[in-house]
């Protein structure tokens, strides 16, 4: 899939580290997550979690992209929550959960602008 330049928006999310999280500190409460939506197809294209291992961060970002947002997001968090089974899993969707809110409320003010 090609990705036409300026197409594509980034959207952040944050939740708070489980204290049972190996690497939980008080410099570091919170997990991010940053997904790179095409808006011409609603597909994420790019995904990062911080905090995170780069093995976890690579799985993740193996089972995000190409996922289709325009079919709602429960079918990914279902899919995530069955395969990740890291301490800090409600965290990670709950962080995603945060980005896609706000691809959700950018896509209704982009459609109203263009009106």
């Amino acid at each position: 899939m090609r990705i036409q330049e300026g197409k594509t928006v980034l959207f952040s999310g944050y939740a708070k580290i489980p204290k049972d999280y190996p690497y939980y500190a008080p410099t570091s409460l919170e997990i991010g997550c940053v997904i790179e939506v095409d808006f011409a197809t609603h597909t994420i294209v790019n995904c990062e979690f911080g905090v995170l291992k780069s093995l976890s961060n690579d799985f993740l970002k193996r089972a995000i992209v190409g996922y289709d947002l325009s079919q709602g997001i429960e079918p990914l968090y279902t899919d995530i929550r069955n395969r990740c089974q890291l301490i800090s899993k409600n965290a990670i969707i709950k962080a995603l959960d945060v980005a896609y809110s706000k691809y959700v409320e950018y896509k209704q003010n982009a459609y109203f602008k263009s009106k």
